[in-house]
């Protein structure tokens, strides 16, 4: 079934190019957009398997190398109607293939749709994201998760403005149904547009799960039997000297969670770009980060990416993993990666990108180093 879906991937991602003539700079807005890429990848460490792993004699774990080809591909919709209502789809498919394993290779396929209407200058608005992941090596943790927002936005003045919004989740594991779990919650942000080129955000969200863990069978492998979470944000963006933007984030979640369940189901997702892992319980997090990118002129920019979380899992079961003990994890991500147009609508882009964990548990201790190399057409 995992190999079947990365196919489906690839397929779409090499598909997904529209056959129309592109709009002229002076044109009107693009109806339909996208990219397509295509790129080679060096990983160091793609299993992500610590020292202290690797060099147990009675753990076959082995740090792997991987060389892979990425094929990549966006297109996206917006209706081009004068109305007060809006509407937007987007879809999106990413596959790794790993050149001398392809039983390690992944997919990520994504679709969204939103739906927003304008009152003054005011707005509500309905969306929906649908999207699939293929778990590298195990089909245990291929993840179907849908997401489900409806959000009110309220300006009060140029300075002010403000947004609420209720959201649904719903995550299913087809091959590992004890893993289901369903989320209910929302969110108050309030927003401050201090200049033109500057902008503070500050969120507070509160959600509530419910998952399979069944506590007449104490079964420890399956998601808890139910959890709430906070999670506090503060952030700003600012674009300064024309060419340079800096946007920073710091974000504190505190998960509380029933059942001797598991922690953590699967690992890092998407493309490599964050330290985040979608399915985690019971646990502290302070994570901050910074993006920073300068465009030199309308050929070239370089952008550089850092975030540094904290977490620590709050112990639940002596008689489980890490013997009573809390599990505390420091993780480092640092990103640097470059592009140039070619020419038209054609870029050049390279990347490196480092990520570290220290951690507790030696098992979860990792150091990782990825390049990638490749080419992008935006249409």
């Amino acid at each position: 079934m995992r190999i079947l879906a990365i196919i489906i991937v690839f397929v779409v991602a090499i598909l997904l190019v529209p056959g129309y003539a592109p709009c002229e700079e002076d044109s009107d807005p693009k109806i339909v957009s996208g990219k397509v890429s295509v790129a080679g990848k060096y990983d160091s460490n793609v299993d992500l398997i610590s020292e202290e792993v690797h060099n147990d004699p009675n753990i076959d774990d082995k740090i792997e190398e991987a060389w892979i080809t990425e094929v990549a591909a966006l297109i996206s919709f917006t209706s081009p109607w004068t109305s007060p209502w809006h509407l937007g789809f987007e879809l999106y498919g990413l596959a790794d293939m790993y050149v001398q394993t392809f039983d390690d290779s992944w997919g990520i396929g994504r679709a969204n749709a939103y739906l927003g209407y304008r009152f003054g200058a005011n707005s509500i608005s309905l969306t929906n994201e649908a999207k699939y992941f293929t778990e590298p090596d195990d089909t245990d943790f291929d993840n179907l998760r849908n997401s489900a927002s409806l959000v009110y936005t309220r300006i009060f003045s140029s300075l002010w403005q403000a947004r609420t919004g209720y959201e649904n989740i719903a995550n299913y594991y087809p091959e590992s149904q004890f893993f289901n779990y369903y989320v209910n919650g929302g969110f108050v942000e309030i927003r401050n547009s201090w200049l033109p080129a500057l902008a503070t955000y500050y969120s507070y969200g509160f959600q509530y799960y419910q998952g399979s863990y069944n506590s007449s069978t104490q079964d420890p492998l399956s998601s808890p039997e139910a959890g709430y979470r906070h999670t506090g944000e503060i952030g700003f963006e600012s674009f300064f000297a024309e060419k340079n933007s800096l946007i920073g984030s710091y974000t504190y979640q505190l998960d509380d969670s029933s059942g001797q369940s598991v922690e953590q189901i699967g690992d890092f997702r998407d493309d490599n770009e964050n330290l985040e892992v979608d399915a985690e319980f019971n646990f502290a997090k302070h994570k901050g980060t910074l993006l920073y990118s300068h465009r030199f002129n309308d050929r070239f920019t370089l952008s550089l990416y850092e975030e540094v979380i904290h977490k620590t899992f709050f112990e639940r079961n002596k008689a489980q993993l890490f013997m009573g003990k809390e599990r505390t994890d420091q993780l480092f991500l640092s990103s640097v990666w470059f592009k140039a147009r070619m020419f038209s609508e054609l870029y050049a882009k390279t990347r490196y990108l480092y990520r570290m964990n220290q951690s507790s548990s030696d098992y979860d201790d990792f150091q990782d180093h990825v390049f990638l190399l490749g080419f992008e057409y935006r249409y």
